[in-house]
């Protein structure tokens, strides 16, 4: 497994949970997503992490077209 695209463990130092803390904020108070929401969603990702059901998977491609 390429650690750069998926992550297993929901570790202080992981791309996904400090990617996760700025979706949080920025979801905070949009279309009546309310903190509490927030925060139930935070702790059911860092309850996962700890009972080792955490996944997480950042797919990225990159594609080239020539017009000929």
């Amino acid at each position: 497994m390429n650690r750069d695209l998926a992550e297993i463990d929901h570790r202080s130092r992981t791309y996904s949970l400090t990617n996760g803390r700025i979706m949080a904020d920025f979801v905070l108070g949009r279309q009546g997503i309310t903190r509490d929401e927030v925060e139930a969603w935070t702790r059911d990702l860092e309850h996962l992490g700890q009972e080792g059901d955490y996944f997480f998977s950042l797919n990225r491609y990159l594609f080239l077209a020539e017009k000929s």
